[in-house]
C-alpha cells in the first residue's frame, strides 16, 4: 500500500502536495503539518503528542480524519507515524516535510530512512530533490530505475565502508565501483533517459531531482 506522510518541516511545494496526494491510498499527517495543509487534501491519520497544534480547530477542519495521540518520548513524531502507518498495510512511504527547520531533526529522518529501509519503501522530499536508501537486502531489493533530463545531477553518498555500486546513463558511469565514505559519488550528471542504480553491496543513499 502506498502512503503518503507529511512532517513537520518545510511546507512542501502545492504541486508536489497534489501530485504525491493523488497517488497515496491514505495520508497521515504528523502533528504541526497539520497547521499547513490545505483542506484539500483530508487526511486519514493526524497523529504525534499534539504540542504544536490547536488540537479543536484541526479536528474542526479535518473533520474525516483519525486523531492519534502517540506520547513516546523514545521517539520522534515522525518515526512513530511510520511505524503507525507501517502497522496499518504501508509498504511504500513517501514523505513530504522531512527537512527544513532544524538539522537535528533532518539528520533524524535520514537515519530513519537508514533504519527501516530493509522492510519499507521509503523516499522523503525536499523542495527539489528526493531521497532514498539502498541496499542489496533492501525493500528496493538494491536497484533503482529512473528517468533524469540531461545534466540533472544524480549522487550517492555511502553509508557504510563496503558500498559497491553500479550506475548507467550519467556522465561518468560506474561498473561494481567501490564507494569510500566522503564525497566520491556525488553529483554525476544525468545523459538525459533512463538511470540505473544497482548496490550490490553496502549501503548508499541515491539524491535526485523529483522533477
Amino acid at each position: 500500500m502506498k502512503v503518503l506522510i507529511v512532517a513537520n518541516g518545510e511546507a512542501p511545494p502545492e504541486h508536489m502536495m497534489a501530485l504525491l496526494a493523488a497517488e497515496a491510498e491514505m495520508i497521515f499527517v504528523v502533528d504541526g503539518a497539520v497547521n499547513f495543509i490545505s483542506e484539500l487534501y483530508q487526511p486519514d491519520v493526524v497523529c504525534g503528542d499534539f504540542d504544536s497544534i490547536d488540537e479543536p480547530l484541526a479536528r474542526d477542519r479535518f473533520p474525516s480524519a483519525e486523531f492519534i495521540q502517540l506520547d513516546d518520548q523514545e521517539a520522534n513524531d515522525l518515526e512513530k507515524t511510520i511505524v503507525l502507518a507501517r502497522e496499518r498495510g504501508a509498504t511504500n512511504i513517501n514523505i513530504l516535510g522531512a527537512f527544513g527547520k532544524r538539522i537535528d531533526q533532518e539528520l533524524v529522518s535520514i537515519s530513519l530512512n537508514l533504519k527501516l529501509h530493509s522492510e519499507l519503501a521509503i523516499t522523503m522530499y525536499s523542495q527539489h530533490e528526493k531521497l532514498l536508501m539502498l541496499s542489496p537486502k533492501c525493500a528496493r531489493q538494491g536497484m533503482l530505475t529512473t528517468r533524469l533530463n540531461n545534466n540533472q545531477i544524480v549522487s550517492l553518498i555511502p553509508f557504510s565502508a563496503d558500498a559497491h555500486v553500479s550506475l548507467t546513463g550519467v556522465k561518468w558511469p560506474l561498473d561494481n565501483q567501490a564507494l569510500a565514505l566522503g564525497s566520491a559519488g556525488v553529483s554525476n550528471c544525468a545523459l538525459g533517459g533512463e538511470i540505473k542504480l544497482v548496490v550490490h553491496q553496502g549501503i548508499v543513499a541515491a539524491t535526485f531531482p523529483w522533477s
